[in-house]
């Protein structure tokens, strides 16, 4: 648990009875990456597919969620996996953190550094020394964020789509 000024912020392994609780923040997190650039298109049937793929997550040993509650509000999510890099790569096995979300009413108090903080405790348990994340470098809040918490540009992923 971390305290920040009288409002405590637990963050603890999702269970399956959150998802309810956690579809607002994914879809809050989906408006916002396309708010911010229209080539991020999530699928027509994308809440229907995140539902089944809740279940799968906080069911699966190679992938852990955490939720973040404050004063018995759910107010942010996260998500992670254990991925396998490339055979001519090291290290083999990485972390990956694929979704973080934090209600827009408790940003900036702590809650999304007690959500990373989690997952790095997470992969460290499982000998994951490496973690990395996509994030849109048109989302600056996001950008400055995952700086100020420890990363650091790697790799820059680019996009080319055919016209009409």
């Amino acid at each position: 648990m971390m305290s920040r000024g009288s409002s405590a912020i637990r963050v603890r392994p999702a269970r399956a009875s959150d998802r309810e609780a956690v579809i607002p923040l994914w879809a809050e997190m989906m408006r916002v990456h396309h708010a911010l650039d229209p080539r991020f298109r999530p699928v027509p049937n994308a809440e229907r597919l995140f539902r089944e793929n809740y279940a799968r997550m906080v069911s699966d040993r190679n992938a852990c969620v955490f939720v973040a509650e404050r004063a018995a509000a759910l107010v942010g999510y996260t998500a992670g996996t254990i991925r396998v890099m490339h055979e001519l790569l090291e290290p083999r096995f990485v972390g990956y953190i694929t979704d973080i979300s934090v209600a827009p009413g408790a940003r900036r108090a702590g809650v999304g550094g007690a959500l990373v903080g989690a997952l790095k405790t997470w992969y460290r348990e499982r000998a994951i020394g490496v973690v990395l994340l996509r994030a849109s470098s048109l989302n600056s809040a996001s950008l400055g964020f995952w700086q100020a918490m420890g990363w650091s540009e790697h790799m820059r992923e680019m996009w080319y789509e055919e016209g009409p």
